[in-house]
């Protein structure tokens, strides 16, 4: 009964990678409205400002524009950094 009541008791807590995880993203968390633009994309991802536009290219990032500039919603960087469908 002990065994059980441990193993329960082990299935509750987050193993150690996913609690980082949870953390890394929640300091990372940034309002899905928020735009960046291709430079601060680059930083936030951690590439290249030509990765970005390679990603644009590719129709793998989506961006809008303001004026001359393109932009880069949030969710789409929170989608990237979660690794849906893309390789950077």
């Amino acid at each position: 009964m002990q065994d059980i009541e441990q193993q329960a008791t082990e299935m509750e807590k987050p193993s150690s990678d996913v609690a980082i995880r949870m953390k890394e993203l929640a300091q990372q968390y940034v309002k899905p409205q928020q735009s960046f633009t291709i430079q601060n994309t680059a930083k936030i991802l951690a590439c290249s400002v030509p990765t970005i536009y390679r990603l644009i290219r590719d129709k793998k990032l989506k961006t809008f524009r303001v004026g001359a500039d393109q932009r880069v919603l949030a969710g789409e960087i929170s989608r990237i950094q979660l690794g849906e469908e893309v390789t950077i």
